[in-house]
């Protein structure tokens, strides 16, 4: 409840992050330049290995800053900051 306002929450619930990326992937991506959604391809892929079992409406401010701060302190094979 949200200013006296009822937000249905259920699909957020179902839907995890892992299954709203694999539908962007089908439906936006292939709008989108080949190079473009090459590189979303492999962006959500990072996205779905860490993030991708929580639902829509568990993902908080909290677990993206985590994530966030892991991946930057990550290497690439080149040992330079991702």
């Amino acid at each position: 409840m949200v200013r006296g306002v009822y937000i249905q929450r259920t699909a957020s619930e179902r839907m995890t992050i892992e299954q709203a990326l694999k539908r962007y992937l089908a439906e936006v991506s292939p709008t989108k330049a080949p190079k473009t959604a090459q590189s979303e391809i492999g962006s959500a892929k990072k996205l779905m290995e860490k993030l991708g079992s929580y639902s829509l409406a568990a993902l908080s401010a909290e677990v993206i800053s985590e994530y966030r701060d892991k991946r930057l302190s990550e290497r690439t094979r080149r040992k330079t900051p991702v």
